[in-house]
């Protein structure tokens, strides 16, 4: 009997991981596209404030360190290297991170395209649409956090209950 039972709480707390992974899934989502909604915010303000180039701001993007669900930002360059072109490099290194949704991909190859592109202007009108896009997203990915994740878990538990009563 000790053994049943002790079957029976390995399984529920298994399955009630399970839901908590699930719901946790959600969650990293929803902080990867805050993070994103921070990038472009950098983007914004770098070239409100400083003449400097791409490579200057990929340099700076790496050595703020509080994007770190956006991994692609570690294979951008940092410093101009003759026949590479910077945006091929940017749309690499976005495609490179396969845990990145199509629409956040899209938003990101787009905020590439844009960097030092055109003139300042033109940078700061489209970083203003893609923003937008980002947040909208990041409302999306919030509804669903709520909803789902909350529900993640309470299945999780709640399976893991019946099979648990099922091994007794």
């Amino acid at each position: 009997m000790c053994i049943r039972a002790a079957a029976a709480i390995i399984i529920t707390t298994a399955g009630g991981l399970a839901g908590a992974g699930k719901s946790n899934e959600l969650r990293e989502k929803l902080i990867r596209t805050v993070e994103g909604g921070e990038l472009i915010r950098k983007a914004d303000f770098f070239v409100r404030s400083y003449s400097a180039d791409v490579y200057q701001f990929c340099t700076e993007l790496k050595c703020s360190g509080n994007l770190n669900k956006l991994s692609f930002i570690n294979d951008l360059p940092t410093e101009y290297c003759g026949g590479v072109d910077f945006h091929s490099v940017w749309r690499s290194a976005v495609n490179g991170q396969a845990s990145l949704l199509a629409e956040e991909r899209d938003i990101y190859i787009k905020l590439g395209d844009i960097l030092g592109a055109a003139d300042a202007a033109a940078q700061l009108r489209e970083f203003g649409i893609l923003s937008d896009r980002l947040a909208a997203l990041e409302g999306q990915l919030r509804e669903e956090y709520v909803k789902k994740g909350r529900l993640y878990r309470s299945v999780g538990i709640l399976a893991g209950l019946m099979a648990g009563i099922l091994v007794l």
